[in-house]
């Protein structure tokens, strides 16, 4: 059984290696766990913790959170994005990544705003997610 990843890292890589590219690239405007100040456009995944594993069968139920920011200029275009990331995300099953095989990922929220942020009035929403995994 190999190591897995944090599932932020490997819903990152599912992003990032997407067909539709979204135009995020790892560490350029795609960023795990920690969100930095810039690029104003960006997408941030975080691990949020989930339901407890079944060791025995090496199932895991993590939750993890993506939120997106823009441009303070470009409200319409951050929604868009978030609404495709979700759409993209949502019922994905049997996807393998890293060390990682996703039986299933479910969003568990619709699109949320979170307001604008304080240091440049940028539009920030989130989405949440479950999932259900297993090591390759």
């Amino acid at each position: 059984m190999a190591t897995m990843l944090s599932t932020a890292k490997d819903i990152a890589d599912i992003i990032g290696q997407s067909s539709t590219g979204f135009g995020l690239t790892f560490a350029t405007n795609l960023f795990v766990d920690t969100e930095p100040e810039t690029p104003n456009d960006c997408v941030t995944i975080i691990n949020s913790g989930g339901s407890e594993p079944n060791n025995e069968a090496d199932i895991y139920n993590p939750s993890f959170m993506i939120r997106v920011r823009g441009a303070a200029d470009k409200y319409s275009e951050t929604y868009k994005l978030v609404q495709d990331i979700l759409e993209y995300l949502h019922l994905m099953h049997d996807e393998e990544i890293n060390n990682s095989k996703f039986l299933g990922i479910w969003a568990t929220s619709d699109v949320l705003s979170l307001g604008r942020d304080e240091q440049k009035n940028r539009p920030v929403f989130s989405i949440n997610f479950r999932a259900k995994r297993t090591s390759l």
